[in-house]
């Protein structure tokens, strides 16, 4: 009979933290007013050039940079770090690779830098409240330091 005592699983020190973003459905004025805007857009394409195809790429091309308004993102804090899921689409980054992070309003940035930088929109990671602020914020605290 074997004696050997089973390893039990250390328990996170940190429990995850997961939340889904959907900016469209949460602010509904807005994202209409977005959408009404978008179509206006996608009307001029057609005036301007009587071309479907122009009409398809624009909208492909305005609903793809807007994806993370129009499409419901879930975020996930872990100890290992940050998941961001979007439309089968899954990025995870450890918390490693960040040297601090700053808050605004609509969520917070999760900088390379020690310092706010113009870099940090295409090297950082933004990641969006959904009426969670403070727990966002004090979990991300316990990771990293606030500018």
């Amino acid at each position: 009979m074997d004696t050997t005592p089973t390893p039990v699983p250390e328990q996170s020190a940190t429990p995850t933290l997961s939340w889904r973003s959907f900016p469209f459905l949460e602010k509904r004025v807005q994202g209409i007013s977005v959408l009404i805007f978008i179509l206006a857009v996608l009307a001029g394409i057609w005036f301007w050039t009587y071309e479907w195809y122009m009409v398809a790429l624009g909208a492909i091309f305005l609903f793809g940079t807007l994806a993370s308004y129009f499409f419901p993102t879930k975020f996930t804090l872990s100890d290992d770090g940050v998941e961001l899921r979007r439309l089968g689409r899954s990025v995870r980054r450890g918390w490693d690779e960040f040297r601090s992070f700053y808050a605004d309003k609509r969520g917070l940035m999760l900088s390379t830098f020690d310092r706010v930088s113009r870099m940090d929109a295409f090297r950082g990671f933004n990641i969006h409240f959904s009426g969670n602020r403070d727990a966002v914020i004090a979990y991300v605290e316990k990771h990293l330091p606030r500018l």
